[in-house]
């Protein structure tokens, strides 16, 4: 078991290789990488809540995201 605390975007690039925006209603997602940051009004060191509060959803519009480290959709729980 891992023993890193990923609290910041940087943190989901440098150890998970990636982020997931998702949905929490319709369960819609999307990959984030760190060259699309800028273009999308965030920074590397923004905290994971503060950056899903920045985000409304393409299919659904709702202002209801989560953000966690990884490439694809999974059940990330958070830090422990």
């Amino acid at each position: 078991m891992s023993t890193k605390r990923i609290e910041s975007l940087n943190d989901c690039f440098r150890h998970a290789g990636g982020a997931i925006v998702e949905c929490t209603r319709c369960r819609h997602w999307k990959s984030l990488n760190r060259f699309i940051l800028p273009w999308l009004g965030l920074r590397s060191g923004m905290a994971l809540d503060d950056a899903a509060r920045r985000f409304r959803c393409r299919r659904c519009g709702a202002k209801a995201a989560r953000v966690y480290p990884g490439d694809r959709p999974h059940n990330w729980r958070g830090n422990r």
